[in-house]
């Protein structure tokens, strides 16, 4: 982050405790003086400015900090960078709306805002008047005054008399206000501190001795005062009316409530810190994060960006800016769709055509969309498998350059075999971007809170072993884990070392043991949101044991791990009776409750798979969490690519990356793919992905939904595999791989099956088996025939074995059909002119058979 401090020369202590703690964070804070600044205006603008005669980038955000010069050029100047697109804190207009007391009393009272009865003393002002509508005592100050200089109170009719007549004679130039007295808040008043638009914390100033000024510059001191609702809203509202970015917003005890007193753009903290212990410019800091994160990036960047993605590819580009500038890049490429996947397209062609794909395909005779596409036809998996297995083996410039940095590996969609996909290092680093700017618009939902707390992030290993050319293999969720920066690494619930253990519950127990010593969780992040379930489920369960556990800094005797495993573990814990106490208090408060809004009161998000079957887990958490929680879909993807990013809460669709690959999507029964911007608002297509690892118009088998536009980027929504998979927590078994398990199983125990179709129970988070024997059904042996299917199932398809040990599917079932139920099925698909033997059966279904064709099984 890189930050401007715009000063006037006046010595003003905050601002190096500013620049001391933006060090302490790696923000880059420059203070300059804007009469140093030249104010050039082209309407070609390149992102530089001339500070002193050197050309300088424009900074991301830019502090006003003027006490003694708000003047036309440095009010310019700020109005110049505002227009660039740099974020502004306080604009020109919030600076002039509070730095005019009597401009901010007249907006206030346009919003029903309580303020002082305000007179704006001139020379020939009706003495009479003035004192009858004001009252005396009355206040009296200059208009542009601050830290309480300008300010004095008129006691007698006298006094004001000989102010005006000191008015007249001196032919003062700054306006003079006079105000209503609030006596009941005589050398006391409230500071609220905004950051962001919103209130931090406030405390009560209030004078030493018997004045009747509060301000902590002249003698007054602080004491701490809660923020209650009643002053945040007030204290907002104003905010909010003005303009004000950060602000110090003064209330007075006014007899019947909290009024207005002045609202300051530039707002001292040193009472703030003094009397609450917060650390003001690291919450403001942590604010502006938040802030750019949510800012669209100005054309200029847009314009440097796409010409610096000629040179390279546009997500090394992207990963190059600034954390906090690259979600408004990705907000801002939404409307430049088709430049920026024209881009990325040529960036894959030019960075890939010396391999050997490249060659073979004349990567160097493209020259257009259509050459790519005459030259390329529409692939699958198994179209990669011989080239990811030389890769394995070390083979390198096969469909990328060089070897891949590693391997993911999945379960495949069209056999029973694992997918081995190899990622090039450009491939990583677009999947890097998009996890950024995914990670960072999460974050900004956190902009008005001054320290994060723990995280608790669902995934799996990222390293589960090495090819026979040593590189490393392991699984997406994993990988992108490991891929997160050491600060918020420190974040996570509990050590990543977890993952690696063999034993399911062994991990189960160690995840909640962990995270359930921490009370400061923010947010829950996975993919299936029924992992939470289940791991809270095992939190009450046994609850005692792992709060026994953190009471004495230990783990239990009776888990399956090893002495290694528990050494390393071990010396990450220390005890803590306090935490272990309170949990205790929760179960005893909540008669045996013991759910996540209990001990993890501070949750506000929760991030999970929104689309598709998986989608429905999220109901199996709203009980757990408190109503105020946000739910954020995860991001569709594969393991091949992430693919767009969430930008509402609960919203199951989201707009594509047009940064990080390359899309054409398929119309159901169409011939031509088309192109992101070509599709219609509502239509469902086939998802075809040209990615910076080697897979060329690779078809993902995932069917999609268009669900209108960001820009004229489209928003998707997965919807379902285009072809025949089981689903029912992402596990993707395709019906070839159970029918060769449900075939194998019957074998092994001598039992011939004429017909078997499997229905995925979503409710239930199990798999039906509607099985007609050969012959008769009377001696079916069912529980030997689930115990074999089940675990052949485990053996043969390592997604279905991942769930079935984190209990998110259950045990399948049997039902056993009476004699002639496949009969009836081809009875139904019979027309005029079809055969039984062109009749395919399907063997995965959507709805069950009538229930009388049941014979036994549950």
């Amino acid at each position: 982050m890189y930050g401007w401090i715009l000063h006037d020369n006046t010595e003003i202590a905050e601002i190096k405790r500013a620049t001391d703690e933006a060090a302490k964070a790696n923000v880059t804070i420059e203070l300059v003086y804007p009469k140093d600044i030249e104010l050039i205006l082209e309407h070609s603008y390149d992102g530089v400015i001339y500070v002193r005669g050197v050309k300088k980038q424009l900074p991301e955000f830019a502090i006003a900090a003027f006490l003694n010069e708000v003047d036309y050029y440095n009010l310019a100047i700020l109005r110049q960078l505002e227009t660039l697109g740099v974020l502004c804190i306080n604009t020109a207009d919030a600076i002039l709306n509070s730095s005019d007391k009597l401009l901010t009393s007249q907006l206030l009272i346009s919003h029903n805002i309580p303020v002082a009865k305000t007179a704006l003393l001139r020379a020939n002002s009706d003495l009479e008047i003035l004192e009858s509508e004001i009252g005396l005592p009355m206040i009296a100050k200059v208009m542009n005054g601050s830290k309480g200089k300008g300010v004095i109170l008129i006691q007698t009719k006298a006094e004001l008399k000989n102010l005006l007549e000191l008015y007249v004679a001196g032919g003062f130039r700054s306006e003079i206000l006079l105000q209503t007295y609030i006596a009941s808040s005589k050398g006391k008043d409230l500071r609220v501190f905004i950051i962001g638009g919103k209130a931090l914390a406030c405390f009560i100033r209030q004078n030493a001795s018997d004045g009747f000024k509060s301000n902590i510059s002249v003698g007054g001191f602080g004491s701490p005062h809660p923020l209650t609702d009643s002053i945040k809203k007030i204290a907002e509202k104003v905010a909010k009316i003005l303009g004000l970015n950060m602000a110090g917003i003064d209330l007075m005890f006014g007899p019947d409530g909290y009024i207005v007193g002045e609202a300051n753009s530039l707002p001292g903290f040193q009472g703030l810190e003094a009397a609450t212990g917060i650390n003001v410019p690291v919450n403001a800091l942590f604010s502006i994060a938040g802030q750019l994160i949510s800012r669209p990036a100005p054309p200029w960047r847009i314009k440097q960006i796409f010409s610096e993605s000629m040179k390279m590819p546009m997500p090394e580009v992207l990963l190059h800016q600034s954390k906090t500038i690259l979600p408004g890049v990705a907000r801002s490429l939404f409307n430049h769709c088709q430049e920026a996947q024209n881009i990325v397209l040529f960036n894959i062609i030019n960075f890939c055509r010396d391999t050997e794909f490249g060659k073979g395909h004349n990567f160097y005779d493209i020259k257009s969309i259509d050459d790519f596409r005459e030259r390329v036809p529409i692939s699958s998996w198994p179209d990669y498998e011989i080239y990811a297995q030389r890769m394995a083996n070390g083979e390198k410039n096969i469909l990328f350059p060089g070897a891949p940095e590693y391997f993911i590996t999945t379960s495949g969609t069209t056999s029973n075999k694992l997918k081995m996909i190899p990622e090039s290092n450009y491939g990583a680093i677009a999947k890097k971007a998009i996890s950024l700017v995914r990670r960072n618009l999460l974050f900004s939902l956190f902009h008005d809170i001054g320290k994060l707390g723990h995280f608790f992030a669902l995934s799996n290993s990222s390293n589960l072993s090495v090819t026979p050319a040593g590189i490393p293999i392991g699984f997406a969720s994993g990988i992108t884990r490991s891929q997160v920066d050491a600060s918020l690494s420190s974040l996570d619930a509990y050590p990543s070392e977890i993952l690696n253990i063999s034993d399911n519950e062994s991990v189960d127990y160690l995840i909640m043991r962990f995270a359930l010593h921490h009370k400061d969780m923010m947010a829950l992040i996975g993919n299936n949101a029924g992992r939470m379930r289940v791991l809270a489920d095992y939190a009450q369960e046994h609850a005692e044991e792992i709060i026994s556990d953190i009471e004495k800094g230990t783990i239990s005797k009776r888990l399956s791990i090893s002495a290694e495993e528990r050494r390393l573990l071990e010396e990450k814990l220390k005890p803590s009776p306090e935490r272990a106490a309170e949990l205790r208090d929760i179960i005893k408060k909540n008669n045996g409750g013991f759910l996540p809004k209990h001990y993890w009161p501070q949750i506000r998000l929760a991030c999970f798979w929104l689309s598709s079957t998986v989608g429905n887990y999220i109901d199996d958490i709203r009980p757990l969490l408190n109503d105020s929680v946000i739910y954020m879909d995860a991001g569709y993807g594969s393991s091949e690519l992430k693919i767009n990013i969430p930008m509402k809460p609960n919203e199951s669709f989201a707009p594509i990356a047009p940064f990080v690959a390359f899309f054409e999507f398929l119309p159901i029964g169409g011939i031509k793919p088309l192109l992101a911007h070509e599709l219609t608002d509502g239509s469902m297509y086939e998802l075809i992905i040209t990615t910076y690892s080697g897979l060329y118009r690779y078809n993902i088998q995932d069917l999609v939904k268009v669900c209108g536009f960001t820009g004229n980027t489209p928003n998707i929504e997965f919807v379902i595999k285009s072809i025949e998979v089981a689903n029912i927590s992402d596990e993707k078994i395709p019906g070839s791989v159970i029918n060769s398990c449900v075939r194998e199983t019957a074998s092994s125990i001598g039992i011939s099956i004429k017909q078997c179709q499997v229905y995925p129970d979503q409710d239930a988070r199990r798999y039906v088996f509607l099985i007609e024997p050969e012959g008769t059904t009377s001696n079916f042996p069912v529980d030997e025939f689930l115990i074999i299917l089940d675990k052949t199932l485990k053996e043969q398809h390592m997604a279905y074995r991942v769930f079935r040990g984190q209990k998110l599917i259950h045990q399948p079932v049997i039902r056993i059909m009476r004699q002639g139920w496949q009969e009836s099925l081809y009875r139904e698909k019979i027309k005029p002119g079809i055969t039984t033997s062109q009749i395919k059966l399907p063997y995965i279904i959507s709805l069950l058979p009538d229930p009388t064709w049941f014979l036994k099984g549950e």
